[in-house]
């Protein structure tokens, strides 16, 4: 079972991560591996995340 961590150095990997991508951030450290989840509320904001994480984002496939 994961669960919230309150290592300082987690906790301000956590907001640091929160504050460059503009979206709420939550960081599990689990005994084996962790998890790092990150909230949006629609396609769109998930579109900005990615750009935020320096990828691009593929334009939606239209047919002609």
């Amino acid at each position: 079972m994961r669960r919230s961590t309150y290592d300082p150095h987690v906790v301000d990997l956590t907001s640091r991560l929160s504050n460059r991508l503009e979206a709420p951030v939550r960081i599990d450290v689990g005994k084996r591996k962790g998890r790092i989840t990150l909230e949006f509320s629609n396609l769109e904001d998930l579109e900005r995340l990615v750009e935020n994480m320096g990828l691009d984002v593929p334009l939606p496939h239209t047919d002609h």
